[in-house]
């Protein structure tokens, strides 16, 4: 038995259960993880009356049998996990050490845009996607903009502001998700326009197109962890603008819908390179807006 060497001493260490084994963690999101093992085929000399599963950064959480939730962990710290078991007699070494996962919120964010008098705000509001309820001040970007778009990870949103009260900008400005506040400089663009489009896997960010004041079909992307400039991609099939948010993700491809047409256009993210094209919708307009899990999209056409 594991506890006969080095097991942690109960009433009577060398009675207390084996380790669990095959332990593994899940989840992470809003600070909940899920930690699934196998219960030890050698209980000691009593049965097992319960499990403890616990987190490198010192939070843990019991039950009965697998798997175990643990919560409160605080999102963006990498944590590692392992489970114990329990008996009468005490409790069981450790077992291995899972994988590391690094938690995140389950937030949804928005910024800029007009207001019922016409007037562009520089205002975020963020939503728990998990809960229902009226949307909370996150913060503010740098300056008032409209026609602007973001890409984002789980961890950094980044935002491309578009059109300003001092005009079109190229400014690129971020935010942790996980936490709330002000935008912090990003870098820039390659060009000054506005009405673009932005996609996103985990790593990786395209802003697409838009109008510099005719319209263009440049393609920048940046990486979404670390900050500085955009760099290019490749170009969009045909030039475009007032693409708005009309895209779609499977983590692997991104789809745009062009505006003032109906063309769609398709990149992969992990190879630099021109958009090829995808098929068309069924009417041609502007101002899109899209969603999609991993597998389908849906765009609403404006």
């Amino acid at each position: 038995m594991a506890n006969k060497n080095g097991g942690f001493i109960g009433t009577d260490g060398l009675d207390a259960p084996d380790s669990p084994t095959g332990v593994t963690v899940s989840g992470g999101i809003d600070g909940v993880a899920s930690i699934s093992f196998t219960a030890p085929t050698d209980t000691g000399t009593s049965d097992i009356t319960g499990f403890v599963a616990t987190s490198s950064n010192g939070v843990g959480a019991t039950g009965t049998s697998s798997p175990i939730s643990v919560t409160g962990l605080t999102l963006g710290t990498a944590a590692t996990f392992r489970a114990y078991a329990v008996n009468a007699y005490g409790t069981s070494a450790a077992s291995d050490a899972t994988n590391s996962i690094t938690p995140a919120a389950s937030r949804g964010a928005w910024s800029g845009g007009d207001n019922a008098s016409n007037q562009r705000v520089n205002t975020i509001d963020y939503i728990s996607i998990s809960t229902t309820g009226n949307a909370s001040d996150f913060g503010d970007t740098s300056t008032a903009h409209n026609q602007g778009a973001a890409a984002s990870s789980s961890t950094r949103g980044v935002i491309q502001l578009g059109d300003t009260n001092a005009g079109r900008t190229n400014v690129l400005e971020y935010v942790t998700i996980a936490s709330t506040g002000n935008t912090t400089d990003f870098g820039d663009t390659s060009q000054i326009r506005s009405g673009i489009a932005a996609n996103a896997n985990s790593t990786i960010g395209i802003f697409y197109g838009g109008t510099t004041g005719q319209a263009t079909a440049r393609m920048d992307s940046i990486t979404i962890a670390s900050t500085g400039n955009a760099s290019n991609f490749g170009s969009a099939t045909v030039a475009n603008s007032y693409c708005a948010n009309g895209v779609c993700s499977s983590g692997t491809r991104g789809v745009f819908a062009h505006g003032e047409t109906n063309v769609m256009d398709y990149i992969t993210f992990a190879s630099l390179g021109e958009a090829s094209d995808f098929g068309d919708s069924t009417v041609s307009t502007y101002g899109s807006a899209a969603v999609s899990s991993n597998t389908r999209g849906s765009i609403c056409r404006g």
